[in-house]
């Protein structure tokens, strides 16, 4: 009886830390997405990017706006399953590594003038940065040879800061993250 509610103490422990991580990353997708959203308006307002128009530009933009939004659901799916399912995990990686070629795409497909190719790179660069982190962290858990526990999200906070930092340099005072 009383291995029975170590086990479980246990179980419900490993649980909660698993949520709370994921929990985590989700807190990081909306950042990301409005991250992302302001260099999207950086490249409209430079003509990069027009509406109506389909360019390799604007289909790996709207690419890694609809990976995005796979990410949030693919977390919302594993942190609702009664277990953190492996297939759950391996499709948010998924995810996390398309959303890091989607970026990249950008960054090579993009010509501006100096100061907003610097925005626009640094801030991907950042966005990118961060999702590999992520990736890293999570594929050896989805291998079963690590602990969701393990994963430590990136600092938040910071990431903010040289985002903002980036922007304001740039000249985009308001394009910065709260």
């Amino acid at each position: 009886m009383r291995n029975k509610k170590i086990l479980a103490v246990v179980l419900v422990c490993t649980l909660a830390i698993g949520c709370n991580t994921l929990a985590s990353i989700q807190k990081w997708e909306p950042v990301a997405l409005q991250a992302f959203s302001y260099i999207i308006s950086i490249l409209q307002s430079n003509g990069v990017i027009t509406a109506g128009t389909q360019t390799v530009l604007a289909t790996d933009a709207a690419t890694a706006n609809a990976d995005f939004g796979d990410l949030a659901s693919d977390i919302t799916a594993a942190q609702a399953s009664s277990a953190l399912a492996t297939g759950s995990l391996n499709k948010t990686i998924a995810v996390l590594g398309s959303l890091q070629k989607d970026l990249g795409q950008i960054i090579t497909d993009t010509h501006l003038p100096a100061k907003d190719q610097t925005a626009v790179s640094e801030g991907l660069q950042g966005l990118i940065v961060v999702l590999a982190s992520f990736q890293t962290q999570l594929t050896p858990v989805a291998a079963g040879r690590a602990k969701l526990s393990s994963v430590k999200p990136p600092d938040l906070a910071g990431f903010k800061a040289r985002f903002n930092l980036t922007m304001v340099t740039a000249g985009h005072p308001d394009k910065i993250l709260r």
